[in-house]
């Protein structure tokens, strides 16, 4: 599984992950028995594709689908699911995936840029993403992203948004040394700028985006301690304290360094 043409950039993803070559084996399709919890993004977006299913005909891009847990789920939910990733391990761990749990006549994995897509013009009912935008070129990946989705056709992305005011204090010496950050990124990823948000914006008839975490940025700290089992459920506490604040207080979601994006063609 090769690309050709790859960017800088794009070498340097590929090396990132193939140097973190975390495998995948279980996915946990409990949320579908469930109703999402709505203040966490990441349930979010799953609730997306739960509330737009309508018919197995329904084609859902998976963009930058990772080892496959999401795309999978969304491939349970009654979907056609095509997903891309840069990486060809974490391509050929979700292979893996799919054809542990069956799924794999639903879906399907290619080796792919966000750049540069193989598939046809207005092919996808809906494209989801999930802490990807972040990773790629947004000035020529998001003309591809307009031209594999339908007229009419809906993308929902979650993502980090820079607070350059906010990142300042945060990034201080004396608030690092008190709360570490858990730096596990990639050289080249940065959080959406205001600027690339209001590319995406000009490039789509509708665009709603929504903003997340205030108090559970906290979280974030704790990767880098020796808490690393409750990062998760400290998190989700926090997301709670959150939801709490914005329906109290509804332009503290303004402070908000994570986003939820709903876009239209």
């Amino acid at each position: 599984m090769t690309i050709p043409e790859l960017t800088d950039r794009q070498k340097r993803e590929i090396a990132f992950f193939a140097d973190h070559k975390s495998t995948l084996t279980e996915v946990n399709f409990d949320i579908l028995q469930r109703p999402a919890r709505l203040w966490r993004p990441q349930e979010r977006i799953i609730q997306f594709a739960r509330d737009n299913y309508r018919s197995r005909d329904q084609r859902l891009l998976s963009y930058g689908c990772g080892r496959g847990r999401r795309s999978l789920i969304y491939a349970q939910i009654g979907y056609t699911v095509y997903g891309f990733d840069i990486a060809p391990n974490r391509i050929e761990n979700a292979i893996a995936l799919a054809t542990k749990y069956q799924l794999s006549t639903r879906t399907t994995f290619t080796v792919e840029t966000a750049e540069k897509l193989s598939y046809p013009d207005s092919f996808f009912d809906y494209v989801v993403g999930a802490a990807i935008l972040h990773h790629v070129d947004i000035e020529a990946a998001i003309p591809e992203l307009v031209r594999v989705l339908k007229p009419g056709g809906i993308a929902f992305f979650y993502d980090s948004l820079a607070t350059p005011k906010r990142d300042r204090i945060r990034n201080s010496k004396l608030v690092t040394w008190l709360v570490p950050l858990c730096d596990e990124g990639t050289a080249d990823e940065h959080a959406l700028t205001r600027g690339e948000i209001e590319m995406i914006r000009n490039a789509f008839s509708e665009c709603r985006v929504e903003r997340y975490r205030v108090l559970a940025v906290l979280a974030r700290g704790l990767g880098m301690m020796c808490f690393r089992k409750k990062q998760r459920l400290f998190l989700s506490f926090l997301q709670k304290l959150d939801h709490c604040l914005f329906r109290i207080a509804p332009c503290s979601r303004r402070l908000g360094d994570e986003v939820c994006i709903i876009l239209k063609k």
